[in-house]
């Protein structure tokens, strides 16, 4: 049997970004969405009793059924793949569920003793999965004609994620939580006091570091572990939610964004942090002018820390290439005189601290914002520099700033920024 539940998955409009240090904004193109066109159906045949199979329950399996989803028009190579789901109540069931990887037709055949509705999550070119319901039918009748978009940007990389998004909000931590409720699994946000102690839920605290006027509430809101496009729709959807409440940051707020660094070895490391040399002053040029260099205590420049700032780039390199330990790496790289190493703009202390085992590096730059979709882009853009740059086939050589390398152009190039990107951005 099937179970039946109604769900819609919308993508939101593109504002544009405002570049900043200039006084306009620049206007972007929301870039063309694709499409392709399918026919969601099933065909069906009645087995004899005397040859059909029972089912748990004791029923006779008396249907022969296909159930398919058929490529009509559009993108042929629109669709990754389709996943079909039998009756999901039912624990017992084995396998969970049927994945169909190569179309135009995507198809499973299956017996059964009754009708019902049967669950397809297709999943789309840019990773965006679609929820699509059809309900069996024991004659011929037409088949149902869906019409599904996906966006032009390249997919987010399937490495893990998590984001503390700090806020001024004029409602108390439990009215926050409510209304993060409303567009996340129910009781997947949470109030808690200080902890860095990682989640399934979105945790929602007061934070006093904030300079909240006396009628508002200084507040952090960190996610729990995401990935891919399904985080990225999770943190689109609860930053949404958060301007919809009037929440907003101001100078004492700050966007952090933590990458896992599964699967990259040390080397891999390392490479990050010369390509971090290579760029910083490109990723300040995307950031608010009060946290460039490290004129914010709590986001201070790599460059300018008391290991490099006499260096040239090239000798930087060198210093981080003759690295043998973790330890030594994350010493030299955010070393600082005054026993404030964990902020830095980019923030390895995580990988060498005792007390927990996360492998994530934090990226603390960025100021705060409740803008959903300035909030995705810089996501999107520094996941995509960590998979660029711990990629032994990609060029980390260094550069001095100067001589024309160091431009946010390069920088695009670098991750290979999509389209969607490169017009955010302004480029």
């Amino acid at each position: 049997m099937w179970c039946f539940k109604k769900s819609l998955h919308l993508f939101s409009k593109t504002p544009v970004f405002w570049k900043r240090g200039f006084g306009s904004a620049l206007p972007t193109r929301t870039p063309k969405n694709n499409h392709v066109n399918i026919l969601v159906g099933n065909t069906i045949a009645k087995i004899p009793p005397s040859q059909a199979r029972l089912a748990r329950t004791g029923q006779k399996k008396v249907f022969d059924y296909t159930l398919y989803a058929k490529i009509v028009g559009g993108n042929q190579n629109a669709i990754r793949k389709v996943e079909f789901f039998p009756d999901f109540v039912d624990d017992t069931y084995l396998p969970r569920s049927y994945i169909k990887e190569s179309g135009p037709v995507f198809e499973t055949r299956h017996d059964c003793w009754g009708m019902s509705t049967a669950k397809l999550l297709v999943t789309m070119k840019d990773g965006a999965v679609k929820t699509l319901y059809k309900r069996l039918k024991s004659r011929n009748l037409v088949d149902r004609k869906v019409r599904l978009v996906y966006k032009s940007h390249n997919r987010q990389p399937d490495r893990a994620f998590g984001v503390e998004l700090e806020m001024i909000s004029p409602v108390r931590p439990g009215i926050m939580r409510d209304a993060l409720n409303k567009v996340i699994p129910p009781k997947r946000a949470i109030v808690t006091g200080w902890s860095n102690k990682t989640t399934k839920a979105w945790k929602v605290g007061v934070d006093n570091s904030i300079n909240a006027p006396p009628d508002k509430f200084g507040m952090e809101v960190v996610s729990p572990i995401l990935r891919g496009e399904e985080g990225i729709d999770y943190l689109r959807k609860v930053s949404q939610q958060l301007g919809s409440v009037g929440a907003y940051s101001d100078v004492s707020c700050g966007l952090h964004v933590h990458i896992d660094l599964h699967g990259i070895n040390f080397n891999g490391q390392k490479r990050i942090c010369q390509a971090w040399l290579n760029y910083e002053a490109v990723f300040d040029e995307l950031i608010a002018p009060d946290r460039r260099g490290s004129k914010n205590i709590f986001c201070l420049s790599t460059r300018e820390n008391p290991a490099f700032q006499s260096l040239s780039n090239h000798s930087a390199h060198e210093l981080i290439e003759n690295q043998t330990t973790l330890k030594g790496l994350v010493s030299v790289f955010n070393r600082s005189n005054d026993n404030r190493n964990r902020y830095f703009k980019l923030n390895l202390q995580n990988l060498v601290r005792s007390h927990n085992n996360r492998n994530t590096i934090e990226f603390r730059g960025h100021e705060g914002t409740t803008d959903a979709k300035e909030i995705e882009m810089w996501v999107r853009l520094v996941t995509r520099f960590v998979e660029a740059a711990a990629n032994p086939q990609r060029s980390i050589a260094p550069f001095e700033n100067g001589d024309g390398n160091g431009t946010v152009e390069n920088l695009l190039r670098f991750v290979e920024a999509d389209v969607a990107m490169k017009k955010y951005f302004g480029q």
